[in-house]
């Protein structure tokens, strides 16, 4: 039984040095029931064996117990998916009763969202970083989606398509929104390609929307991820039909005057020499606040 869970002697002696009240008048029988216990919560074997790990208090708790501190919170576990189910083997001192209070303030923040209950939890589970979020951090991104006019239906369908959008800094959030409304690129197209916010809006999502604009205006109305997911060379190749060098001119030059308008120190070099390609003044007019920019 033991084997299952340490499958080295020096496993166990670390596992008992961190808690040695493992080590109780039952020990090594109590243990069994305690990997029964986790396996009634839904967890495979290999799950039992991660979570009793990572924190061995756990083999102190009744599958009740660990289901009333969940409850206590806000998460039920009845048909929990799976995602969440291995979530909690990833995080088991949330099952405990000191843990599970950090779970809750989490679970509150994301149904403050009207994110229906059994989808906070999810959200964790496809972001666990985000328990050591700041709410300060979490809640300014999702103030930046409404007030760009996404509805909470929009909003929670781009928070469970890319959770880590929420860790993204504010300040990309906000580019990267401004930048599609300014090259009239719906916001119904983010919904269906969330991951939009893994793209540098200054190196990628920028020159690309400006150079498609120029160029081939046709082609705008493509999927996000076509047009975003290629590298340079391919964008300019197959995308546009364009010279990869022609459009590494572009770039260059719209980075270089893009830091110039915005008064930032340009991390990379323009094309120098080449004749600039102009850039749209309505792009760098800032009808919205100059808040956006910082």
């Amino acid at each position: 039984m033991l084997t299952s869970v340490w499958k080295q002697p020096r496993q166990l002696v670390a596992a008992i040095a961190d808690f040695p009240a493992m080590l109780g008048p039952g020990f090594p029988a109590a243990l069994g029931a305690s990997l029964r216990e986790l396996s009634a919560l839904g967890m495979r074997k290999n799950q039992v064996s991660a979570a009793i790990l990572r924190c061995p208090a756990v083999t102190q708790y009744t599958r009740q117990q660990m289901a009333a501190n969940l409850q206590s919170v806000g998460l039920d576990l009845s048909n929990a998916p799976m995602e969440v189910i291995q979530f909690l083997a990833d995080h088991p001192r949330l099952l405990t009763r000191e843990g599970a209070p950090e779970l809750g303030a989490k679970l509150r923040l994301f149904a403050s969202w009207r994110l229906p209950p059994p989808m906070c939890p999810l959200l964790l589970a496809r972001c666990p970083r985000l328990l050591k979020e700041s709410e300060e951090q979490l809640q300014a991104v999702v103030d930046i989606f409404l007030g760009y006019g996404l509805t909470w239906a929009n909003l929670h369908a781009v928070l469970l398509g890319y959770a880590p959008v929420l860790r993204v800094e504010t300040s990309v959030v906000r580019l990267t929104l401004k930048l599609l409304t300014d090259f009239e690129v719906d916001l119904g197209r983010v919904v269906r390609y969330p991951r939009v916010f893994v793209h540098d809006p200054v190196q990628c999502i920028g020159p690309r929307l400006a150079y498609l604009a120029a160029f081939k205006p046709e082609k705008q109305s493509w999927q996000l991820v076509s047009l975003l997911s290629r590298s340079d060379d391919e964008f300019a190749s197959l995308v546009c039909r364009r010279l990869p060098d022609e459009y590494a001119v572009f770039k260059d030059e719209w980075v270089r005057q893009f830091y110039e308008q915005v008064q930032l120190p340009a991390n990379r070099g323009g094309g120098a020499g080449q004749r600039p390609n102009t850039l749209s003044q309505r792009l760098w007019s800032r009808e919205v606040t100059d808040e956006l920019w910082l």
